[in-house]
């Protein structure tokens, strides 16, 4: 069975009762719960009779037609409609007579139908029906009048109109059996009765002795009532003890007064605050002790009319007429019946907070214009970065205007980068406690203006910062710091030039003197020497100049090219074109690398840096020994080494192989011109590299060249 089935009998129930509670309510004028009760039984039975005997009768006249000819039935249906009628009577609170008129029907009914044809019964039996609901509505006395009455009709009846097709022995019968029903009646009411009587008697000793127990309850109340009274009563002197004592002990001066303005009683503060006695200030009004009589008097006014009047300052005068500052808090007491009964005042001496107060005012006015003269801005900021106060001589110098960051956080008003480092500095202030300076740059204006900013904590959450506007002071330092570099670009290209021009003098001096001399001989074989030393001179200028004008190209930062180079096509044939300038000399073997890694950069440069080195190794190098170029790579960088056998160069010396022009001898007697070396370093410097020397004197020099690999990217 489903869920629904199973409670599908107990939402019936619950309807049924439901119906039934409402139909059977009794009316809302009968209080008395036996009324009620006898109320609610009627109804429900009338309900009964109207619901039970409708379709009996129907069915009656539809199933036996000739009943409609016969006087009981007609008295059954006059019976049932009159059940409505009595039903809306019993609703209306009159129980007891449609009681008695539903009686009445059923007796008259059942007499009278069994002496009609085809009667139910042969004998008034159910005229035990309506004896019942005597029994159930009315007193004994009339349960048996109605029985007395209802068996003098019967014989009555029975004497003159026999029933029809009825025996003697059948008579007896049911007459007996109308005399037991009767009897039995009679003694269910009088059980009925006595049980009602002890029922009744219980309550009433249940209700007797609730009463007992409220009585006990009651005295015990009023015993706890006269003892929490007693305690109210020790609890009020103690009370007022408390209030006495507070009154005289409170650090403030305390008046009362009547409401006229008369003192009724103060307290000893309030003596010694304005050396009188307490007694003479109860001969004393608010008038004789105020300063400013007017504006005291129009306070007690607006204290009478009910306004509550926040705490102010006076003037009030001592004994000894000096004035001193006091606050009041004023009030107008009433009773429990909210009637007025007199005015406190609570006084609170304050000379000296303003004395305080003016000292502050007066230390803030000098502050202020401390500040004011200050020509620096100045800034407090929150932890959070809000903007609290500021100072600006020079409004031109703010990034935007007040009303655009005052109240406003750092990161709302200023640029990202600047807001962070900003946030950072103050963090760094409040945790450490010092100091914090930093410099920052701003859009201000079309321009970009530079600023220093020195940032102290000046409470929990809350930093100073003190911002000065350095853009000039950092133009100076900038163009102090071109003047420099401007007189060490002149100081290096006066050394420069006489470097280079020491280096032109010997050439020219040689060219000159060859050429002075050929004018003065005449053998072709010495004229021809002659202008092979002239050739000779001129090819080494042109050598000076290109690496003069290539130095300077590289010094100028000129753009390199930026290409994948393979560092093994350069080796071999940059060793033969060296092998080819100098003729016989050292053999340079080269140690190719299978796998060495592209490099990105000019090929042409790192030619002529590769060159250089070798150059210069060639040249230092005796003829019969070997100088030997590798390579080798790791993940990032690709490696040149070039290992000759010269003389090695000392310790000393190695710093400065690098400089423009340095030779090892004063007198520059060492072959080259100091060039190549410095060239090659700034070739390998502007493609990221460097040059690493190591060499020992009788042993040799090797040179190692590193430069970082070009990325490799997947297939």
């Amino acid at each position: 069975m489903s869920d629904s089935n199973r409670q599908r009998p107990g939402a019936y129930l619950k309807w049924f009762a439901s119906v039934a509670e409402r139909l059977g309510r009794p009316a809302p004028s009968l209080a008395d719960p036996e009324a009620r009760r006898l109320s609610r039984l009627l109804l429900l039975l009338l309900v009964a009779l109207i619901v039970s005997s409708g379709p009996i009768l129907a069915f009656q006249a539809l199933t036996n037609p000739g009943s409609l000819d016969n006087f009981d039935f007609w008295l059954a249906v006059v019976i049932w409609l009159s059940g409505f009628g009595l039903y809306a009577w019993a609703r209306q609170g009159h129980t007891a007579a449609a009681a008695s008129v539903l009686i009445a029907l059923l007796f008259v009914l059942f007499t009278v139908a069994p002496f009609t044809p085809d009667s139910f019964s042969s004998s008034p039996f159910f005229v035990i029906i309506p004896l019942l609901l005597t029994a159930l509505f009315f007193s004994l006395r009339w349960t048996i009048a109605l029985a007395g009455l209802a068996l003098i009709v019967q014989v009555g009846l029975l004497a003159l109109v026999p029933p029809v097709n009825t025996t003697s022995r059948v008579l007896v019968l049911e007459s007996l059996l109308f005399i037991l029903s009767v009897g039995s009646i009679i003694l269910v009411y009088v059980n009925h009765q006595n049980a009602t009587e002890r029922i009744q008697r219980a309550e009433l000793q249940a209700a007797y002795d609730r009463v007992r127990e409220s009585e006990a309850a009651l005295e015990q109340r009023i015993e706890e009532r006269a003892r929490a009274l007693s305690r109210s009563e020790r609890s009020l002197q103690e009370a007022q003890h408390r209030y006495h004592a507070l009154f005289e002990q409170a650090h403030d001066a305390v008046f009362i007064l009547d409401l006229a303005g008369n003192h009724l009683d103060a307290n000893r503060r309030a003596a010694d605050m304005l050396g009188y006695t307490i007694k003479e200030i109860q001969h004393l009004s608010f008038r004789d002790l105020s300063a400013e009589v007017e504006k005291s008097e129009n306070i007690r006014q607006r204290l009478l009319a009910g306004e509550h009047i926040p705490v102010y300052e006076r003037l009030l005068r001592r004994k000894d007429g000096t004035l001193i500052s006091v606050e009041i808090n004023a009030e107008l007491v009433r009773d429990m019946d909210g009637q007025p009964l007199h005015i406190q005042s609570v006084v609170r001496d304050i000379s000296e907070r303003k004395r305080m107060e003016n000292t502050l005012r007066e230390s803030e006015a000098r502050h202020r214009a401390l500040l004011e003269a200050i020509p620096d801005m100045v800034f407090r900021n929150s932890r959070d970065g809000t903007y609290l106060d500021y100072h600006a001589r020079h409004m031109e110098d703010l990034f935007v205007p007040p009303d655009q960051f005052m109240g406003r956080t750092i990161g709302e008003v200023m640029p990202a980068d600047s807001a962070e480092r900003y946030m950072r500095t103050i963090e760094q202030a409040l945790q450490t406690g010092e100091e914090q300076a930093y410099e920052y740059s701003l859009p201000i204006g079309g321009q970009i203006l530079d600023f220093e900013a020195r940032m102290v904590a000046s409470g929990p959450d809350e930093v100073l910062t003190i911002v000065r506007n350095i853009t000039e002071r950092k133009q100076a330092r900038q163009r102090e710091l071109d003047l420099v570099l401007e007189r060490e670009r002149v100081r290096l290209l006066r050394h420069f030039i006489e470097k280079a021009s020491h280096e032109f003098r010997t050439p020219l001096s040689v060219i000159n003197a060859a050429a002075f001399l050929m004018q003065r001989v005449t053998d072709p074989e010495s004229r021809a020497d002659k202008a092979q030393q002239i050739e000779d001179q001129v090819q080494l200028i042109t050598r000076l100049v290109d690496d003069l004008l290539l130095m300077v190209r590289l010094e100028s930062s000129a753009t390199l090219a930026r290409l994948p180079v393979s560092m093994n096509m350069i080796f071999e044939p940059l060793g033969q074109t060296i092998a080819a300038r100098y003729g016989a000399g050292p053999t340079i073997r080269c140690e190719e690398h299978p796998d060495l890694p592209l490099v990105m950069g000019d090929l042409d440069y790192l030619m002529e840096a590769l060159k250089q080195i070798l150059d210069n190794a060639y040249r230092f190098s005796p003829p019969d020994s070997t100088i030997t170029v590798a390579a080798g790579a790791d993940d990032s960088h690709v490696w040149i080494t070039v290992r000759d056998s010269g003389p090695g160069i000392p310790e000393d010396h190695l710093p400065h192989i690098f400089d423009l022009f340095w030779r090892c001898d004063e007198a520059h007697t060492t072959p080259g011109f100091g060039l190549g070396l410095p060239i090659a370093h700034k070739i390998i410097e502007l493609h990221g590299g460097r040059i690493d020397v190591e060499s020992e004197i009788g042993a040799g020099s090797t040179f190692s060249i590193i430069l970082p690999a070009a990325r490799r990217t997947m297939p």
